[in-house]
């Protein structure tokens, strides 16, 4: 099951992913304000919940909708979230 990034409701931004290696490599160059869009409606934890079947994962994008950051900030985040998980040699 595909992910498909917007940047609001109705507004695709055409890229999609399959697999968490995908999606890594998309966070890093995406406009930070689809990262925005989708951290804070809950969608990548709802995502790599039902999808990725890890619950780890899932708690710590929950955890950055909490969190109030923005734009590079909130990338940095997302990026160093996935890397502590799984460790950035194994998503290049």
């Amino acid at each position: 099951m595909e992910f498909r990034f917007y940047t609001d409701v109705g507004q695709p931004v055409g890229l999609s992913v399959r697999s968490l290696k995908e999606f890594y490599e998309t966070v890093k160059t995406i406009d930070a304000a689809s990262l925005e869009f989708h951290v804070y409606r809950g969608d990548f934890a709802s995502w790599v919940r039902s999808v990725l079947k890890d619950e780890v994962l899932a708690g710590e994008f929950e955890s950055l909708g909490r969190g109030g950051l923005r734009g590079e900030s909130l990338r940095g985040k997302i990026v160093a979230v996935i890397e502590s998980r799984y460790g950035a040699e194994a998503l290049t």
